[in-house]
């Protein structure tokens, strides 16, 4: 420990104001590890010369610090010395990752847990004597956090080594195979020089997920499994991951329908495909066509019906929802048929696993998950088209320019 530290600040008020920004009020600017420096500080009482041993010392810390919160993110930040300076992450999973137990069950919240192997705490100990940082990150919905915290604890007392923790409590873009987490990190810590990530969700037969293994190609850092680094066991890894760009219309087949006159459009299709944004797009080329949608209205069919009777005599309409159904279309072809004008179907056909895919893209950019029933409800409930409709089948996404989050891999439940 440096004996020192209080020299490096300015004044007692500049200490306070630090660790105010620690748990997150508004104070001067302040690098990540000076927060911790500081907070360390705190925690022995401002006498960073007074005689505590190494153990000791950690033995404080442990007891000191606890989780906090960042939004839907658990976050925690076991300080040291020792990686101070280091430029490189070694991030990992937790539970079956570092830590296990005999039989089933989630390690980190029970008490009885073991270290992977017996050699993976000197293992993390030279990642750190190496230059790297570690870092852990773990999903965390559903579990309590008052065992997690026991476990963090005791991982540290016995690690004896700095390392950060965040968790994710929601299904939104923090949950792996998300790269909420790993964003959050590169804020944190600014971007390593070099930087890998282990975990066992490795898609093998055995895994109950690949979600360790896409978030770490999410995130375009290298791989491995905890066999790999701790026991140096070659693991054969699948190569299954679903190539959604297959269903991608390239660029130049990507334009929308332009309406022929006076029409009625409805949209059909799983939630979530884009439909909406084809239909603002298709209203870019026509700015006399009305676009009515079930978001606008919450879903409300008497509230949609009415505003498609109202604008349909003097507007060509495209009415944006899902109408799997016949008795989902009727009323609007009846009400085209008793007007005199055309309808067309747009039929986005794709499989449910597709529609799944652009979802968990949307969460990746910030948006909530749509409910894994409602994709259920629209297979349940198709109907295929009368013989004489009106069909456009689409069966390629009509994206242009597709985010970089689209060709990312997500877990499909």
């Amino acid at each position: 420990m440096e004996p020192s530290l209080r020299a490096r600040c300015a004044s007692w008020d500049q200490i306070v104001a630090s660790i105010y920004r620690f748990y997150g009020k508004e104070t001067p600017e302040l690098t990540p590890w000076a927060q911790y420096d500081l907070m360390m500080f705190f925690y022995l009482g401002g006498d960073v010369a007074h005689h505590h041993t190494e153990k000791e010392w950690y033995k404080i810390l442990a007891k000191k610090i606890t989780l906090q919160h960042r939004g839907s993110v658990l976050f925690l930040r076991y300080p040291g010395w020792e990686d101070r300076d280091c430029q490189d992450v070694a991030c990992f999973d937790l539970d079956g990752t570092l830590i296990k137990i005999s039989g089933k069950g989630i390690p980190s919240t029970t008490t009885v847990w073991d270290w992977f192997t017996p050699v993976t705490l000197e293992i993390l100990r030279k990642f750190v004597h190496d230059g790297y940082r570690l870092i852990f990150f773990s999903n965390r919905k559903r579990m309590a956090d008052k065992p997690l915290q026991k476990t963090l604890t005791r991982m540290y007392r016995e690690l004896q080594m700095p390392f950060t923790f965040y968790g994710a409590h929601e299904d939104d873009q923090y949950r792996k195979p998300h790269t909420g987490m790993w964003r959050l990190c590169l804020e944190d810590w600014g971007k390593p020089q070099r930087a890998f990530y282990c975990g066992d969700a490795a898609g093998r037969p055995r895994d109950f997920s690949a979600s360790d293994r896409y978030f770490a190609s999410n995130c375009s850092i290298p791989f491995n499994t905890p066999e790999e680094l701790f026991q140096h066991s070659h693991q054969t890894l699948p190569s299954d991951y679903f190539d959604v760009s297959e269903f991608l219309a390239p660029p130049q087949q990507s334009s929308v329908y332009r309406p022929r006159g006076h029409e009625l459009i409805m949209l059909v299709g799983y939630p979530g495909l884009g439909k909406t944004h084809y239909a603002h797009r298709m209203k870019k080329h026509d700015s006399d066509l009305v676009v009515v949608s079930r978001d606008e209205y919450h879903s409300n069919q008497v509230r949609i019906f009415r505003a498609v009777n109202e604008a349909l005599p003097n507007h060509t309409v495209v009415v944006d929802g899902t109408h799997p159904s016949e008795s989902s279309r009727r009323p609007y072809r009846e009400l085209a048929e008793e007007l005199g004008v055309p309808i067309l179907f747009i039929w986005f056909d794709f499989p449910i696993k597709v529609a799944e895919h652009v979802d968990a893209m949307r969460v990746e950019l910030g948006a909530k998950p749509l409910p894994m029933v409602a994709f259920y409800i629209y297979r349940k409930n198709f109907e295929e088209f009368r013989k004489n409709d009106r069909v456009i089948h689409l069966t390629k996404l009509p994206w242009p320019h597709p985010p970089p989050q689209f060709f990312y891999h997500y877990v499909i439940k």
